[in-house]
């Protein structure tokens, strides 16, 4: 019991000395991890290079070894977020394929059944702002227009899109 309370006891002290960076790096992954955006990492990580070579030329003018360990602590923080978000790109991109071919699956599933596409993407069950939210899918079918567009964004550059070709019966890579 003892090395229990003495464990908690050193975590709450961590959390308190460094609540800052342990906030702002989870901030950092959940906010990659919502909206699928991995360019995100084009503007952490120099602020983040920049901010270590200030803090540690700062901590080595002004000679206080107490700081040393702090910043050591609050670099290692921000390098393991980035580490996370850089290893979960390929992970990002898998689940924004995953659901964007079941969406497919169910607009197929509509046109064999009805004979036609579906209008929206609600005629196929799947909301379309949650759908846009979480990996940038978007349908449309035009009035009169022989095949539907579907498509979704990169998990990393929001801009790169990939879009479904219902003749070829593929999905191509259009990047900005």
């Amino acid at each position: 019991m003892a090395r229990y309370e003495n464990w908690q006891k050193a975590m709450r002290a961590f959390i308190q000395k460094h609540w800052i960076a342990l906030a702002c790096a989870t901030a950092a992954v959940a906010w990659e991890w919502t909206y699928h955006i991995g360019m995100q990492l084009v503007e952490i990580v120099p602020v983040y290079v920049i901010w270590l070579v200030y803090a540690t030329i700062a901590t080595l003018i002004s000679r206080r070894r107490d700081l040393l360990k702090t910043r050591a602590t609050n670099a290692g923080i921000w390098l393991l977020a980035i580490v996370i978000m850089i290893g979960s790109l390929p992970v990002l991109k898998l689940l924004a394929r995953q659901d964007a071919d079941r969406a497919l699956v169910s607009i197929k599933h509509y046109a064999t059944t009805n004979g036609r596409y579906p209008k929206t993407l609600a005629d196929v069950g799947i909301d379309a702002k949650y759908a846009d939210r979480q990996c940038g899918l978007k349908y449309s079918q035009m009035l009169g227009g022989p095949t539907p567009t579907l498509m979704y964004r990169d998990a990393f550059d929001p801009f790169d899109k990939y879009f479904y070709d219902f003749e070829k019966q593929a999905w191509e890579f259009h990047p900005d």
